[in-house]
């Protein structure tokens, strides 16, 4: 059994480093995914599907996406290369999931080890461009590098501290340890992983009360906006010292004390995509559909008030309309059904997360599912498509294998029940 053990860790560092080399085959695929295609027939074997009906339903909701693209694909009439494009996101999505999760089902204590290999994976590759990025290569001083770059190498270390921190009973400790990372977040200008560690901190802080006053959950929840909403007040009206890029966009504000403005302003494509959602609303643009006439760059520069977001402008033609949402972006390219899919997928996700936080309130793990809990809402939310393969395929192995641990050995907290 040992030997197996090591063997595995072996495996999963060869499949993250091989995550980071890319090789064009009608769209740009990596070595990694080519890897969990060719041991898929091997592990599949060890997949419990019957014992574990939680997978099925994981499965039935990747298919049921699949058929709304390829129905709405075949309708729309689109280019067959774009369409095969979009097909692999979701099947190497679906690929990547059961392949970390069958290495990973009877090895919880691997979590930690995973999310360090997410770091140096990052770390290795820091100077190459990927798929979550839209390709761009960054200058190694600007904000952009230090988000997509820097961030995701110390948010996976910091869950691996805080998860050796809790082992040995240091709470404290890890809530501070969070709390000043994202203030260290804020001053280099990345929001949406200070606002991630934030909330994970957060209820960190206030789980003692989840346990001991579960009947004032009503109470909490109002009690918790609001520190959040002072936390955002506090860093609205310093922002000015803080961040250059993120004062230009609350310079073009009309209400800073509105914090959905605030994210009008930063996620402008996300808006503007439910406009071409809602322009072809049954069946979409199609997969890769480009913004041939810039009617969606115009929208986003009226939006800015004459601010041109990054990556448009003169080459606005070869750019693909605008979603910036997962959830969006399924809508905006196959419609509404493939949208509503989409959204099935994502609260199924979210009600298992609750589930965990009631499993694993008490254990180290905990810090780990919050910051799983919120990136996962965070990327449905707010992150482009891509992540439906670069990101999530992660996120959801994690929480389905804390979640298999739970229905296998029936790991109690204080109010754990699991009715999926």
């Amino acid at each position: 059994m040992k030997t197996n053990y090591n063997l595995i860790i072996i495996e999963l560092l060869i499949y993250e480093l091989l995550r980071g080399v890319y090789v064009n085959l009608i769209g740009s695929i990596s070595l990694g995914d080519i890897m969990a295609i060719i041991m898929l027939p091997f592990v599949f074997r060890d997949i419990p599907f019957n014992n574990y009906p939680v997978l099925k339903k994981v499965t039935w909701l990747y298919l049921i996406y699949l058929g709304t693209q390829i129905l709405s694909e075949i309708v729309i009439q689109n280019d067959l290369t774009n369409a095969i494009k979009g097909f692999a996101v979701t099947i190497l999505s679906y690929i990547s999931v059961m392949y970390l999760f069958a290495r990973l089902k009877d090895r919880l204590i691997l979590i930690p080890y995973m999310l360090f290999l997410e770091a140096l994976n990052a770390l290795i590759f820091m100077q190459s461009a990927d798929i979550a990025s839209s390709g761009m290569e960054f200058d190694m001083t600007s904000v952009a590098f230090f988000k997509f770059k820097i961030v995701p190498i110390i948010s996976n270390i910091v869950m691996v501290i805080c998860y050796i921190l809790l082992k040995r009973g240091y709470k404290k400790a890890t809530i501070l340890l969070l709390f000043s990372v994202v203030i260290f977040y804020i001053f280099k200008g990345s929001r949406s992983a200070s606002l991630v560690l934030f909330l994970s901190a957060s209820i960190l802080l206030f789980s003692k009360y989840l346990i001991l006053y579960k009947k004032s959950m009503p109470f909490l929840l109002c009690f918790f906006t609001f520190f959040i909403y002072m936390g955002y007040l506090l860093w609205i009206t310093n922002i000015s010292s803080i961040n250059s890029n993120s004062s230009e966009q609350v310079q073009r504000m009309s209400n800073i004390y509105n914090p959905f403005e605030l994210l009008e302003q930063g996620r402008t494509d996300v808006i503007v995509g439910m406009n071409a959602f809602t322009d072809k609303l049954m069946w979409g643009h199609g997969s890769w559909a480009m913004d041939k006439d810039m009617k969606y760059t115009y929208q986003m520069v009226k939006l800015t008030k004459g601010y041109v977001p990054q990556g448009y402008g003169r080459n606005s033609r070869t750019m693909p309309v605008p979603s910036h949402s997962v959830l969006i972006g399924a809508g905006v390219a196959n419609g509404i059904f493939a949208f509503i899919a989409m959204s099935t997928l994502f609260l199924f996700f979210i009600k298992l997360g609750y589930r965990l936080i009631k499993g694993y309130l008490l254990t180290p793990f905990i810090a780990i599912v919050f910051y799983l809990i919120f990136q996962l809402i965070w990327i449905f939310l707010f992150s482009p498509t891509s992540h439906l393969r670069q990101s999530l395929p992660f996120i959801f192995a994690l929480m389905l294998v804390f979640s298999y641990q739970v229905y296998r050995f029936k790991i109690r907290s204080i109010f754990y029940s699991l009715k999926i």
